[in-house]
């Protein structure tokens, strides 16, 4: 399935949005399609996003992971199954470094990071992995 939308992150840390916005994945608030980009909010601190079919993932220079769009199967990884128009923090671990997104399926990588010697990374988890964390009481709040 393609993505008909595109994410992008400017080099002062801005968010920006636009193209097919059918369930919100664009985190402008609402599901009006976007024909050119649109700033998402007015936060200077997005590192890095990656986009599924309906719904994006980005990681924020702080580490902590957000989500929003399509949700139908758990994919946003925040335990149930409501789309987001907006961005919605993930979990509270500050400790993100990369995230992957493709259709339904996302994995997300946690890591301590002591620059310059070394990263150790503390778990690679899907969205499905987080969601049943979430539900089971075990996934930091």
């Amino acid at each position: 399935m393609e993505s008909n939308y595109t994410i992008a992150i400017k080099t002062d840390g801005t968010l920006w949005a636009w193209g097919f916005n059918i369930v919100g994945n664009l985190g402008l608030g609402d599901t009006a399609n976007r024909s050119s980009p649109v700033q998402v909010g007015a936060l200077t601190t997005w590192a890095s996003t990656a986009c599924g079919s309906n719904h994006t993932l980005a990681i924020k220079t702080d580490g902590t992971l957000w989500a929003w769009g399509q949700n139908n199967e758990g994919q946003l990884g925040l335990g149930n199954t409501t789309d987001r128009s907006s961005p919605v923090q993930v979990g509270a671990l500050t400790t993100w470094y990369s995230t992957a997104a493709k259709s339904t399926q996302n994995s997300a990588i946690s890591a301590t990071v002591t620059p310059p010697e070394y990263t150790q990374y503390t778990g690679i988890w899907t969205l499905p992995q987080v969601n049943a964390a979430v539900e089971a009481g075990t996934w930091p709040a």
